[in-house]
């Protein structure tokens, strides 16, 4: 049997409520039998139309009234955007404050610090985020991603990302805290910015901090196959060209049998400056390793930080569900490797089967950065 479809009313009309007082005042029927009648309006609904004198118009004042008028004019909200764009482009500075902007556009005296926070975020997109390891992203950047990504929806197609690629790679840093308890539950720096953006104008973005003793970990991932590779790097080796040449070489070879299409030996990764050195590269020479490496600034587009993200979440939550108040660096080091090492297949695999519609996202947004 199949159903009829019911309308259902946003706004009840003035032909039915008309009906409706007619109905309960002349005919003398309860809410309770209209119900029967009109089945997709409310009982409330039903009773407020019901008491409604017939000879009454009831008008919406709510598209009349629109409320106090705002303390900020044009002009103030011109003078607002001056001045964010005066702060982050010519004193190169990408973070600002609400109470900046106020005291420089002569408005402390005129309307709050919150006036200005909605003005900000209504009409110039500024959010109250958390920090994140993005670099900011100029219009020569937005062109070589969309370049970047017609050429492999175009040319290679979606096959590339499942059954050419053998693996994803990255480097990642872990900084060991005495009280991870204390860490994980302590609030994170936010700053203003849009959501496309990220921190400053470098390749890498900013890092985690320096307050403790690097875990520093090579991680590559396969589909199918899940984490293939998760090696330590010595942090008594000065990290260069020359020392990677060789961790490339020792830690290489035995990943491709690992991999579910290791005989093509394709890596992606991003172009961190000693990952593409001429040393490192003598280095995949020698392995037979093929990088396909990604625009800069586009943490987005390798899957491998999807999986860090995780990792980070997931070991803040164990310290607060076991409640560590202290770990020594190598239990710290194994807890981390771990958790790595132990991320689930299937979600890896839901990661890197994303990557298509990445592509087809950062067209589509004509190169800014995209929500993965």
């Amino acid at each position: 049997m199949v159903k009829a479809k019911v309308k259902k009313w946003n706004k009840v009309p003035l032909e039915v409520s008309m009906h409706i007082r007619v109905l309960h005042q002349e005919f003398g029927w309860k809410v309770c039998d209209m119900q029967k009648k009109f089945k997709t309006i409310p009982r409330r609904t039903l009773s407020y139309h019901a008491n409604i004198k017939l000879n009454e118009n009831k008008i919406d004042k709510r598209k009349y009234n629109k409320g106090r008028p705002s303390k900020l004019s044009e002009r103030d909200r011109r003078k607002i955007k001056r001045c964010i764009e005066a702060i982050r482009q010519y004193e190169q500075d990408p973070n600002f404050s609400i109470g900046r902007v106020q005291v420089m556009c002569g408005l402390e005296t005129q309307c709050s610090i919150r006036t200005v926070n909605r003005a900000v975020q209504d009409m110039m997109g500024y959010h109250y985020l958390n920090t994140r390891q993005k670099g900011l992203m100029s219009k020569k950047d937005h062109s070589i991603r969309v370049e970047f990504a017609r050429k492999c929806a175009e040319t290679v197609g979606p096959d590339l990302w499942l059954s050419k690629v053998s693996m994803y790679y990255d480097g990642v840093a872990f900084y060991h805290k005495k009280n991870p308890f204390d860490q994980a539950i302590s609030p994170k720096k936010k700053i203003w910015r849009k959501r496309s953006e990220g921190l400053k104008m470098t390749a890498k973005g900013k890092k985690e901090g320096n307050n403790g003793k690097r875990v520093k970990l090579y991680v590559g991932i396969s589909h199918g196959k899940g984490v293939v590779m998760c090696d330590q790097w010595d942090n008594d080796i000065k990290y260069n060209g020359e020392s990677y040449k060789q961790f490339v070489i020792d830690n290489f070879p035995k990943v491709w049998k690992k991999c579910s299409n290791g005989r093509k030996k394709i890596v992606l990764q991003d172009g961190d400056p000693v990952q593409t050195s001429h040393q490192a590269y003598l280095g995949y020479k020698k392995v037979g390793c093929k990088i396909f490496s990604i625009p800069a600034r586009s943490p987005d587009i390798n899957p491998i930080e999807n999986i860090f993200h995780l990792v980070r979440r997931k070991m803040a939550q164990e310290a607060i569900d076991r409640h560590i108040v202290s770990e020594s660096y190598e239990v710290f080091a194994a807890r981390v490797k771990h958790t790595i090492e132990s991320m689930p297949i299937d979600v890896i695999d839901r990661t890197l089967e994303s990557m298509a519609g990445r592509m087809q996202d950062i067209i589509d947004c004509k190169g800014i950065r995209i929500k993965y």
